[in-house]
């Protein structure tokens, strides 16, 4: 199952190289279209990615998967996620502000 699963995560790479490379040139002219080229690719990567998780791979990981997305049915979810990321941003930037 494991193969499957990192077959998914390359193939969504790799697309996602290939339009990085094709798309290049117009997004050079401006940091703000070169943050708009990485931000499409992270969703072009994320949606191509789940599309080959729930279509492509064996239906055992299939099920897998989705008893696994229970979790986004609780709102606890995304408030432990907030809490998680909001500390260890603070205590990463606080490391980084104090003096050596």
């Amino acid at each position: 199952y494991f193969v499957c699963l990192q077959a998914a995560a390359i193939a969504s790479a790799a697309v996602a190289g290939i339009i990085l490379f094709s798309t290049d040139t117009y997004f050079q002219e401006t940091p703000e279209r070169k943050f708009l080229q990485v931000f499409l690719l992270f969703v072009v990567v994320c949606f191509l990615a789940h599309l080959f998780l729930f279509f492509v791979c064996p239906f055992a990981i299939q099920h897998q998967i989705r008893s696994q997305m229970v979790i986004f049915q609780s709102p606890h979810t995304y408030v432990m996620t907030w809490l998680y990321v909001v500390c260890f941003g603070t205590w990463i930037g606080f490391s980084s502000a104090f003096p050596k």
